[in-house]
């Protein structure tokens, strides 16, 4: 617990120490036994990975959470202007205050199924009459053309499933982040309301820890998609993380090549 607690101690205080930061929140659960995380897997008929069970064994979940105090000026967009001036305590004019940074990690008990591929409300609503509440039913823009995802589909409710997801951070604005697992590993994905599924980190070890550097502001994940970063999320990070929006833009895959001109009638 005291490893846990430095290290988000650290980034707790550094958010604190920045101008323009506001209401740093940093809330963590009791440390779980391996009795409880054992129990939930026997219910859950899945086997967390050894680093999730020693997380829970020392801070079972936990949420870090901040606003900014942005500058607004006429004809500019508030999130795309942040000012470097600001305090972070006070509110001086012509400033507006947003929620910047909010990331967690869902305790034990709260973690539940996520659908590999996107269905209509309706078969949410059927699968919690036939299964119980045993989904994580997310606000998904599904469509007749949804996309599937990039492994072998299964039913999650079928407990010979071979690969199942597990949600263990959600924003309704940008999508679920999911714990998969398929027997032999467990890596980390974001499941984008669009029902795309993009790989965020090998284990969940390196998902935490990119989680604290880019200090939970909403939308980071996206720096490891081929949607790239949000324009608001970018100017956060430019903000308050430069040094990691640098690290991020670096990693960027290359725009696709101009299409060549047309030939000369």
């Amino acid at each position: 617990m005291q490893v846990i607690d430095k290290i988000t101690g650290d980034v707790k205080h550094y958010l604190k120490s920045l101008n323009g930061t506001q209401n740093v929140v940093l809330l963590s659960n009791p440390p779980l036994s391996s009795e409880a995380i054992s129990e939930w897997e026997l219910t859950n008929n899945a086997t967390l990975p050894s680093d999730l069970k020693a997380f829970f064994m020392v801070c079972n979940g936990l949420t870090l959470k901040w606003s900014a105090s942005l500058f607004t000026q006429a004809n500019q967009d508030p999130l795309l202007s942040v000012n470097p001036n600001v305090s972070h305590t006070a509110n001086p004019p012509n400033s507006k205050t947003i929620q910047a940074g909010n990331g967690s990690i869902l305790s034990c008990k709260d973690l539940k199924r996520v659908r590999l591929d996107c269905v209509d409300p309706k078969k949410q609503y059927a699968d919690r009459m036939k299964f119980g509440n045993i989904y994580f039913d997310a606000n998904e823009e599904w469509s007749e053309s949804s996309p599937s995802p990039p492994f072998p589909s299964s039913d999650s409710a079928n407990p010979k499933s071979e690969i199942v997801a597990f949600a263990i951070d959600h924003n309704p604005d940008l999508g679920v982040v999911c714990l998969l697992l398929d027997g032999t590993s467990a890596s980390v994905w974001l499941k984008e309301k669009s029902c795309r599924w993009h790989p965020l980190a090998s284990d969940f070890t390196s998902y935490f820890r990119l989680m604290l550097v880019h200090l939970a502001i909403q939308g980071w994940q996206f720096a490891f998609t081929d949607i790239g970063l949000p324009p608001y999320c970018k100017a956060l990070l430019s903000r308050f993380a430069p040094e990691r929006l640098l690290v991020d833009l670096a990693s960027l895959p290359p725009p696709p090549p101009s299409p060549p001109p047309p030939p000369p009638e």
